[in-house]
């Protein structure tokens, strides 16, 4: 057993299996974040587990945030954020979590037990979860996320990003800089598939990570499938790529097209030999490419270019179909709040989906989690692929509420996310 601490495996590129191989047993990660969970908080933790599903024999959390690495504190780590925080993770196939800051000491702080064996609120949250997993929830194991598309993982792409980062466990700050490749600077590529993610997701659909080069037979699991574009390629990646788009399947690359191999050889990637003006479809076998010939998804969180959302939302609805479970708003989410700058108050409005719904199936059961990353409460239209589903059973609340036509409202507080058994 063996856990990796906290790192964004985009900028210093992990191999996950070779870590598997090399304990012969399990491999964790450690997830910590802030006493407030981000939307770019979330999309970090959910895309380590997604590759980590593609790429591990079992997703677990060796240590899991429960406490903070201070005394004296502004903002406290309450029992909401830690069931949220957890919720998050669980949603994308965490299996298990190892809550580590169990109890004050050092300078650790509002652990759920201080340092004199007093129990704290957030304790609760500790006992709730198995409980939700192994009473509420039958076979909680074989349960597994189900997802639309793919987005590619290949490591030479990140390793690019890592060579020339001042400070590569920084996972806060994403380098993009020196060296070069071409025009293209080191952390392009990583930022790109990094902020597909979202844009995927805010177009109301789920994309799973791929890792390419250990799990090449998950390309065959979805109708579509992003790259993003880099300079570099590794020459098994190109040759899956063309097996599964003759094949029939959707491949849609955003950037520069990959020119150099991991040896350093050129490459041709699909024959290509001009750079496309504009967004261009060509046949391929039995499937498309799909060029676009910019980058798309290097906006920060929260920020993402709504044409660029516009983009991806038109190639998924021509080309990967109806996803599992759809989310969207009905309209803009607004809230009121201080400034950032010169005082007072002011409406902000997030166009955004900021939502997130991920089914689980298994043989017997169906359990959604749907998520509200908005500081704000918020109502999200869900819409089931499958339409034979009637009802939806809250595991917190026991409330049953009717599905008609596949369609569902639900309201979802603040930083929250709220778990369904699916009927």
């Amino acid at each position: 057993m063996t856990n990796l601490n906290p790192h964004l495996p985009e900028g210093i590129p992990t191999r996950m299996p070779s870590f598997e191989a090399a304990v012969n047993g399990i491999v964790g990660y450690d997830f910590y974040r802030g006493t407030f969970m981000s939307y770019s908080g979330y999309h970090s933790m959910a895309r380590i587990l997604k590759l980590m599903n593609a790429s591990l024999k079992y997703t677990y959390s060796a240590e899991f945030m429960s406490g903070t690495w201070q005394k004296v504190l502004t903002t406290r780590v309450s029992s909401d954020h830690m069931r949220f925080m957890a919720r998050c993770a669980l949603s994308h196939g965490c299996k298990a979590i190892s809550w580590f800051m169990f109890h004050d000491r050092d300078c650790w702080g509002d652990a759920p037990v201080s340092s004199h064996g007093h129990s704290r609120e957030n304790l609760d949250v500790l006992k709730e979860i198995p409980e939700l997993l192994f009473k509420k929830i039958k076979n909680w194991d074989t349960l597994q996320p189900q997802y639309d598309v793919g987005i590619i993982y290949d490591l030479i792409q990140h390793r690019h990003t890592y060579i020339g980062d001042p400070s590569p466990c920084n996972d806060n700050n994403l380098y993009i800089g020196k060296p070069f490749i071409g025009n293209i600077p080191a952390g392009k590529a990583s930022k790109e598939y990094i902020g597909l993610f979202r844009l995927v997701e805010e177009c109301g659909y789920q994309a799973d990570a791929i890792d390419i080069v250990h799990s090449t037979e998950n390309l065959r699991k979805y109708p579509v499938i992003f790259l993003p574009g880099s300079a570099l390629i590794e020459k098994s990646v190109i040759r899956a790529l063309e097996r599964y788009v003759k094949k029939g399947g959707v491949l849609v690359i955003s950037g520069i097209l990959p020119e150099i191999s991991e040896t350093g050889e050129g490459v041709k990637f699909f024959g290509i030999k001009k750079k496309m003006e504009r967004i261009t479809t060509i046949t391929y076998g039995n499937g498309r490419l799909v060029i676009i010939p910019e980058y798309i998804a290097q906006d920060e969180s929260e920020e993402e270019n709504i044409n660029s959302i516009e983009i991806v939302k038109r190639i998924l609805q021509q080309y990967a179909g109806d996803p599992v479970v759809k989310i969207e708003i009905p309209s803009p989410v607004k809230w009121t709040d201080w400034k950032k700058e010169g005082g007072g108050h002011t409406v902000f409005t997030q166009p955004r989906n900021l939502g997130s719904a991920i089914l689980h199936r298994n043989k017997e059961n169906a359990v959604l989690f749907v998520l509200n990353h908005y500081p704000e409460a918020a109502s999200f239209i869900i819409t089931f692929k499958d339409r034979y589903y009637r009802i939806l059973k809250n595991l917190d609340t026991d409330e049953v509420i009717p599905v008609k036509d596949g369609k569902v409202i639900l309201d979802i507080d603040r930083k929250s996310a709220c778990i369904y058994l699916v009927q």
